[in-house]
């Protein structure tokens, strides 16, 4: 029979343990531990077991031995004089900073419209993943780019003038 039928031959936590202290000399170490996987995920009582990720118990599989016999042993970087104050004003904007998507928008906006170059040699990117050639590249100096900045600087004030800060001028 194939092992996760058995588990659930044997429901709820008591079943699964008996099944999996039964069966744990007898098959395959990846097959053993795929079918408990299985079994826990699909029982009612033991669905909110938190299980490790497959690549985390069988690390050798993802990892390859000689870089992890080259890293034992390694002395891990020390970083000295970091300047991370948590109660500083700058620290109240670090959300802000760190925002992945309003990154993404931002350099992607910066991606689309470029610094007033209208020739395509000097494009980001790979061209043969998008037709630039037919595409036109607008100029970042027009009024869009104005509005768009200034949008940006007034977000960020008025988040500094909420936590108590001067603006950006």
């Amino acid at each position: 029979k194939e092992l996760h039928r058995v588990y659930l031959e044997y429901p709820g936590a008591k079943g699964i343990l008996k099944v999996a202290v039964n069966s744990k000399d007898h098959v395959n170490e990846y097959i053993y531990i795929l079918g408990l996987r299985r079994a826990l995920s699909h029982d009612s009582e033991t669905k909110e077991f938190v299980v490790p990720d497959i690549s985390e118990v069988f690390t050798e599989s993802f990892i390859q031995d000689s870089f992890t016999q080259s890293c034992n042993g390694t002395k891990c970087c020390e970083v000295k004089d970091y300047p991370h104050d948590l109660t500083g004003d700058e620290w109240k904007l670090s959300y802000y900073r760190e925002d992945s998507g309003f990154n993404d928008f931002h350099g992607s906006w910066h991606f689309d419209n470029k610094n007033g170059d209208t020739s395509t040699d000097n494009l980001e990117g790979d061209p043969s993943f998008c037709n630039f050639t037919e595409l036109p590249v607008p100029l970042i100096h027009g009024e869009i780019s104005y509005y768009f900045h200034n949008q940006l600087v007034a977000r960020i004030d008025s988040i500094r003038i909420l936590i108590g800060m001067k603006i950006l001028l």
